[in-house]
């Protein structure tokens, strides 16, 4: 039976008292396929907060830096896996430096280099660009295989591969990197949550907080005049500011809304704690989802929109990244680009609880046909067909020139050639 190591981050229930991060989530993908195969799998989880487990073959670690690479390459010299799985960028870049045998599949979750885009025009410094690129580059030059979460990332992917010499002769027929988007279970309501809201309030949700490619203007736009025109309309946001992401723009939603004395249709919950999050969400008539037009919303997975489909909410969103083009094609909810505002604000202002009704049946369709081991399948086929990715020097010596140009055209024409530069 085939070892497989996965190493990724905690908490895996999504029912924790712990909020679960976009890590943790795909960790939980990755986790919950694996262990419904006839593979021997061991877990290793970095999580702020772990807990000992009497389960053997999950282990918990707060470690960071070195320590933690130091504690990884240790596991991974006792299990020998045949495989290592690193669900994530940052796993998969403290993977890449250590040493061993196995089979390395390096999951990439989001396009990097869109998010060290948007992370340096909310920053409006490019510092950061060259850490994250050569973060990057590292990964793609150690893995043998690697996931992606979005069709549009993996075709940049495979463009990348070229630019650090991995599309070789030995690789020709070889599919090095396969998609693989997000996937999650309906939520288990923990504890239930009053949101003091009216028996007729139509409510619109937005789910966790505000990162750098969320377009707060748009939102606003829309909010603004619908809930001052629809008294019906209530807006529920469970999230807020990103620490790490000082962007401002979830003060920038709520200034807006106090300003525009809306605040008492609106409940901003400023990051409410994860138990309460299924009920709130089952509160949701709509949820809502505006991205900026820029090349992380066209690459990357959206967990604010692949969550509240999977706990039958509808949403709304701008249509540019790949789940939310479902959106419009099966019939669970609307996408929309920012040249289509003005009739989503006019949808808005009169919106009534039958105007979300179709969507929700539709939803529930599109749920029962969702399976994990079918989001599974590129990963499945290298799992049963492993091979080593070559890598190629991409500086060429001149003697490994004239070697090559000897065996493609023979000694008269080498001999020509260099005649001709004399």
């Amino acid at each position: 039976m085939q070892k497989i190591l996965l190493i990724g981050n905690g908490p895996l229930n999504p029912n924790s008292k712990e909020n679960q991060s976009a890590y943790s989530i795909r960790t939980q993908m990755f986790y919950q396929f694996l262990t419904s195969q006839k593979y021997t799998v061991k877990t290793i989880l970095q999580t702020k907060n772990p807990a000992k487990s009497k389960n053997l073959s999950v282990l918990q670690t707060s470690l960071e830096g070195r320590r933690y690479a130091n504690f990884l390459q240790k596991q991974i010299d006792l299990f020998q896996p045949d495989f290592i799985i690193s669900a994530n960028n940052a796993n998969s870049y403290v993977v890449s430096k250590l040493k061993f045998r196995a089979h390395f599949i390096a999951d990439l979750n989001g396009w990097l280099p869109g998010e060290a885009q948007s992370q340096a025009q909310a920053s409006q410094s490019n510092y950061i660009l060259p850490q994250l690129i050569a973060r990057e580059k590292q990964v793609l030059r150690t893995a043998d295989f690697l996931l992606t979460c979005s069709e549009n990332q993996k075709k940049a992917t495979i463009g990348e591969l070229a630019m650090v010499g991995k599309l070789t002769h030995q690789n020709f027929d070889k599919k090095m990197v396969g998609k693989l988007m997000n996937f999650v279970q309906p939520k288990l309501i923990n504890q239930a949550y009053d949101l003091k809201l009216p028996k007729n309030a139509i409510v619109l949700g937005w789910l966790s907080g505000f990162n750098n490619w969320a377009d707060e203007d748009l939102l606003l736009e829309l909010l603004i005049p619908s809930l001052k025109n629809n008294s019906n309309l209530y807006f529920v946001c469970t999230g807020g500011a990103y620490s790490d992401l000082p962007n401002g723009k979830y003060e920038k939603v709520y200034k807006s809304l106090k300003k525009a004395k809306l605040l008492g249709q609106c409940r901003l919950l400023n990051w409410v704690h994860n138990k309460y999050v299924a009920d709130i969400i089952s509160q949701f008539h709509l949820g809502l989802n505006t991205d900026l037009d820029c090349l992380e919303s066209h690459f990357g997975a959206r967990n604010r929109i692949t969550d509240l489909i999977a706990n039958g909410v509808p949403v709304l969103s701008t249509d540019y990244s790949e789940v939310a083009s479902q959106l419009s094609l099966f019939g669970i909810g609307i996408g929309f680009t920012h040249s289509e505002t003005a009739k989503v604000k006019e949808f808005l202002k009169t919106l009534t609880l039958a105007d979300v009704k179709l969507y929700r049946k539709n939803l529930k369709t599109f749920n029962k046909a969702q399976k994990l081991a079918n989001y599974m399948q590129d990963l499945t086929a290298y799992l049963k067909q492993p091979f080593k990715a070559n890598l190629a020097c991409l500086k060429t010596s001149r003697l490994k020139t004239l070697r090559y140009y000897l065996r493609q055209h023979g000694l008269k024409k080498l001999l020509q050639k260099i005649i001709a530069k004399i």
